[in-house]
C-alpha cells in the first residue's frame, strides 16, 4: 500500500523549496498532496491536514504543535531545511522517525567556508574598495598591502565544531594536499578525527597556532561570544577568522579593534543577524576593507533549496522502503546540533 506523504508549506515556501525532481520522486512511490494558502497553517488546518498521513514535510514557518502531533499518525517527518529544535516533546515522545536537509546545507556552507577564506587571504575586498576608489590599479601607496596575497597551501585551519558543515569544508581543503586541519570539538573522539585526517586539539592551542580559523558549532549557552576579547586576543597575528555558523558566536564588539588595526581579517556570512535594519547603515564593519561580509547567504538559498526537497524525498523513500534513513535526527541529539 503506498503511503500518504502531505507537504505542510505555505505556497511561497513550496514554490522556493520544490522542484520538478522532488514531486516526481515522491508521486512516484506515494500518495502526495499539499496545503495550498499564503499563510501558515494553524493548528486546526494543520491537524486536517495529516488525517490519514503517514509522512509530513516540514519547512521553515511550519508550526508544529503537542496537539498537532497528538492528532496524527505520522510515521516520519522529513524537515526541509535545517534545524528541527523547534518540534515539540510530542514527536520524540511518540518515536516518530525525523530528518532533516542539514546535510545538504552543510554542503553549501563548507563551499562558503571555502570561498571566504580564499576571498580574506587574496584581500578581494580590498583591491574591490581600491578600484572603485583609486581606480584600476588603486593608489600606488597602498600596492604593497594589496599584492601581499597569501595562498591557503601550507597553512594551518583550525575547524572549531566537527559538525556537518566542518566535516564538508575538511572534505575542500583535502584538495590542496598540503594544509594542515586542526579540529576543536569535545564530541570528537580520536578515531572519528584520525578517520577524517584531522589533528584533534584544544580550543586555546587551534586559536594561537592556526592561520585561519574558522567556526562550524552550533548557537548554544556554552558557545555564545566564543571568541571573546579574551580568545581574540589569542589569535595570532594575520589570522583569517571564518563565520558561516551563528552570529552569537562572536562578540563583534570585542573583535572590532583587532579587525580595524589589520591584525586580524574576517569572512563573516551571519554578522547581520545579530543588528536590527536600522543599526546596519552606523556598523563600524562597513568601514573595513579586510573584511568580507555577506547576509546570511552561505546555506539554503538558490539553486541549494531544490536540493533540500529532493534529499528529503529520497529520505522518505529510504523510510517506506524499510531502510535507515541516511541522516535521522533523534531527541538525544538535540543538545548539541545547530
Amino acid at each position: 500500500m503506498r503511503p500518504t506523504i502531505v507537504s505542510l508549506m505555505r505556497d511561497e515556501m513550496y514554490d522556493l523549496v520544490f522542484g520538478q525532481a522532488a514531486e516526481r520522486k515522491l508521486t512516484g512511490f506515494a500518495a502526495f498532496r499539499r496545503y495550498r494558502g499564503a499563510a501558515d497553517a494553524d493548528e486546526d488546518a494543520l491537524i486536517g491536514l495529516l488525517q490519514g498521513a503517514d509522512a509530513a514535510i516540514t519547512c521553515w514557518g511550519v508550526k508544529l504543535t503537542d496537539r498537532v502531533v497528538q492528532a496524527t499518525d505520522l510515521k516520519v517527518i522529513g524537515h526541509a531545511a535545517g534545524s528541527v529544535k523547534g518540534f515539540p516533546p510530542a514527536v520524540w515522545e511518540r518515536g516518530i522517525a525525523v530528518t532533516h536537509a542539514a546535510p545538504v546545507i552543510a554542503v553549501a556552507v563548507g563551499e562558503m567556508a571555502l570561498a571566504l577564506t580564499l576571498a580574506c587571504l587574496r584581500h578581494f575586498p580590498a583591491h574591490q574598495d581600491a578600484f572603485r576608489h583609486q581606480g584600476l590599479r588603486g593608489d600606488p601607496s597602498i600596492q604593497p598591502r594589496l599584492l601581499a596575497n597569501r595562498s591557503l597551501h601550507e597553512l594551518r585551519v583550525g575547524i572549531v565544531g566537527a559538525s556537518a558543515t566542518g566535516r564538508e569544508f575538511v572534505k575542500l581543503l583535502r584538495a590542496f594536499g598540503d594544509v594542515e586541519v586542526w579540529i576543536s570539538d569535545p564530541y570528537l573522539s580520536a578515531e572519528d578525527a584520525d578517520h577524517l585526517g584531522v589533528r584533534k586539539v584544544e580550543l586555546p592551542d587551534l586559536l594561537s597556532q592556526c592561520d585561519v580559523v574558522s567556526l562550524h558549532c552550533p548557537s548554544l549557552p556554552e558557545t555564545r561570544h566564543l571568541i571573546s576579547a579574551e580568545t581574540a586576543a589569542l589569535l595570532k597575528d594575520g589570522t583569517v577568522l571564518i563565520n558561516t555558523a551563528r552570529g552569537a558566536l562572536v562578540d563583534y564588539d570585542a573583535l572590532l579593534p583587532h579587525l580595524q588595526s589589520g591584525r586580524l581579517s574576517a569572512g563573516l556570512d551571519v554578522y547581520l543577524e545579530t543588528l536590527a535594519d536600522e543599526e546596519i547603515p552606523a556598523s563600524a564593519y562597513r568601514e573595513l576593507d579586510n573584511v568580507v561580509i555577506t547576509p546570511g547567504i552561505a546555506g539554503p538559498v538558490g539553486t541549494i533549496t531544490k536540493r533540500m526537497s529532493l534529499y528529503i524525498a529520497e529520505e522518505l523513500e529510504r523510510f517506506f522502503r524499510g531502510e535507515p534513513l541516511r541522516k535521522p535526527v533523534t531527541g538525544d541529539m538535540l543538545a548539541h546540533i545547530a
